[in-house]
C-alpha cells in the first residue's frame, strides 16, 4: 500500500512539470508558426509566454536559451535591435553558464550580438564580440561556418580601420579576403567587394603595392566575367583611392593602366588627372617658396615623367575642356613648379605667362587670383638677376592691375611702387625711378 501511495505522489508531483513542459512547446510551435506567417505581434505573445515558462526551468536548463532566442530573433527581424541586443546578452550568458566561455555554441550568439549592437551604436560590445568569436575559432581545428567567419573578420577590419587600428584591420581584412577569393562557390560581386575593402585599407595603412594587386585581381575577374566593361571604371577608381591615400606610385600604375584602355572622353581626362597628379606628388617638395624649388632644381627620370604627364595633361585639358577652362589653373601651376624644380626658368615662365592669362580671362585683370599670379611671375624672373629688364616690364603689370582694383592713390600700392622703384634703380632706369619715388612720397604723406 505504501509503494503506491508514493508511486501516487510522485504521478501528482511529476505532472505540472509535464504539463509546464508541454505548454512551452506549445507556445514555441505557436510563436514559430506565426513569425513564419508574419503574424509578429502573435509571435510576441507566444515567445514571451514561453521565455516566461521557462524561467522557472532553471539556468541550465537549454530550453531557456531557445527561448531567449526566439524572441531575440525576432525583434532583429522588425528591426527593434534595441529590444533584441539585450536579449543576446542574456543568451550569451547562459550559453556560458551551461557550457562554458570557450564554447563554439556560443559563436552564433556573439556574431548576432555584434550584428545587433553595431547599427546601435553600441560598438564596444560590438567589439568585444568579434573579438571574442575569432578567440574560439582560433582555437578550434576546422571553422564551423566560413561564411559567418570571413563576415565576422571583415566587420571587425571595418570597425578596426574606423578606429585607426591599421595593423589589426589590415591582418583581419587580408584574411577575410583571402578566404573570399578562394571560395569558388561565391559570387564575382562578393569577390570583388572583399578586394574593393582590401585594398582601400591597404593604400591607407599597409602596402600600396598590395593594393595596387588587389585592384588588378578585381580587374582580371571582370575580363574573366561577362561585366568586362566595367574593368577600366575599377582602374579608375582604385587609382582615386590610392591617390587620395597619398599612394602616389600606386596611382599612376593604375592611371595608366585604364589609359591604355579604351574610354570614354571623361574617363581619358580623368585617368590622366590622376595619372599627372600622382606623378607631381611624388616628387614635388613641400614648400611655397619658388626660390627653393629654384635651389632644388635637378632634371631626374622622375621630374621629366611628371612633366610630361602634366603636359600631356594640359593639352587634353584644351581639347576636351576647352582652352578657357578652370581647370587649366591648376595643371598650369603645377607645370610652373615642375620646370622650375628640372632647372627650366624659360619653360616655367612659359607656363606661367599661360596661367596669367587664363587667370585673366577667368577672374578679370583687376582680380585679386590675377594680382596674386602676376606676383609670383615677378618672383619667378627675380630668380635670374640677368632678367632685371623683363622684371621692370612685370612690375608695371602687376602695378597697373593693383591700380585698377584699388584706384591710383591706394596706400595698398606701396609694397609694389617700392619694389618697382629698386628694380628701376638696378636696371639703370634713373629717370623713371625719380618719377616713382616722388608717388611713393605722396602715398605716404
Amino acid at each position: 500500500m505504501r509503494k503506491i501511495l508514493m508511486m501516487i505522489l510522485t504521478i501528482l508531483l511529476t505532472v505540472p512539470a509535464l504539463w509546464a513542459a508541454e505548454s512551452w512547446s506549445e507556445h514555441i510551435r505557436a510563436g514559430e508558426m506565426a513569425f513564419a506567417y508574419g503574424r509578429f505581434e502573435v509571435a510576441e505573445t507566444e515567445f514571451k509566454a514561453a521565455l516566461k515558462m521557462a524561467q522557472s526551468f532553471g539556468a541550465d536548463d537549454p530550453r531557456l536559451e531557445e527561448s531567449l532566442q526566439d524572441l531575440a530573433r525576432l525583434y532583429e527581424h522588425r528591426d527593434e535591435l534595441d529590444r533584441a541586443e539585450p536579449l543576446y546578452q542574456l543568451l550569451l550568458a547562459a550559453t556560458e553558464h551551461r557550457l562554458g566561455r570557450n564554447s563554439p555554441e556560443l559563436l552564433d550568439t556573439l556574431a548576432a550580438l555584434a550584428r545587433t549592437a553595431i547599427p546601435a551604436g553600441d560598438h564596444p560590445v560590438a567589439m568585444e564580440s568579434l573579438q571574442r568569436y575569432l578567440e574560439i575559432t582560433g582555437n578550434l581545428e576546422e571553422i564551423p561556418n566560413e561564411d559567418q567567419y570571413r563576415a565576422i573578420l571583415s566587420t571587425l577590419a571595418r570597425m578596426e580601420a574606423i578606429n585607426e587600428d591599421g595593423e589589426n584591420a589590415i591582418r583581419h581584412q587580408r584574411e577575410a579576403t583571402r578566404l573570399t577569393v578562394e571560395n569558388p562557390g561565391l559570387e564575382d560581386s562578393e569577390k570583388i567587394a572583399g578586394l574593393e575593402n582590401l585594398a582601400r585599407m591597404e593604400f591607407k595603412f599597409g602596402e600600396a603595392a598590395r593594393g595596387e594587386k588587389a585592384i588588378r585581381q578585381e580587374v582580371e575577374i571582370l575580363r574573366n566575367s561577362e561585366d568586362g566593361l566595367a574593368a577600366s571604371g575599377v582602374l579608375l577608381s582604385g587609382a582615386q583611392t590610392a591617390l587620395d591615400a597619398g599612394a602616389w606610385k600606386a596611382a599612376a600604375n593604375l592611371a595608366g593602366a585604364a589609359g591604355n584602355m579604351e574610354l570614354s572622353d571623361a574617363e581619358a581626362l580623368q585617368a590622366a588627372q590622376i595619372r599627372a597628379r600622382a606623378l607631381w606628388k611624388r616628387v614635388a617638395i613641400a614648400t611655397s617658396e619658388l626660390s627653393a624649388l629654384a635651389a632644388a632644381a635637378e632634371d631626374t627620370p622622375e621630374r621629366e615623367a611628371a612633366a610630361e604627364a602634366l603636359m600631356s595633361l594640359r593639352q587634353l585639358e584644351e581639347e576636351r575642356l576647352g582652352p578657357r577652362d578652370p581647370a587649366g589653373i591648376s595643371t598650369l601651376r603645377s607645370l610652373v613648379r615642375c620646370s622650375l624644380l628640372r632647372g627650366k626658368l624659360d619653360e616655367a615662365l612659359s607656363f606661367h605667362r599661360e596661367l596669367v592669362n587664363l587667370q585673366r580671362e577667368i577672374s578679370g585683370e583687376a582680380s585679386a587670383s590675377t594680382i596674386s599670379a602676376l606676383k609670383e611671375g615677378l618672383e619667378l624672373l627675380r630668380l635670374d638677376p640677368a632678367r632685371v629688364k623683363d622684371a621692370v616690364v612685370a612690375g608695371r603689370e602687376l602695378i597697373s592691375a593693383e591700380e585698377r582694383a584699388w584706384g591710383e592713390t591706394d596706400p595698398r600700392l606701396l609694397p609694389s611702387l617700392k619694389a618697382q622703384y629698386n628694380l628701376l634703380i638696378e636696371a639703370h632706369e634713373k629717370r623713371e625711378a625719380r618719377k616713382l619715388k616722388k608717388r611713393i612720397r605722396k602715398l605716404e604723406r
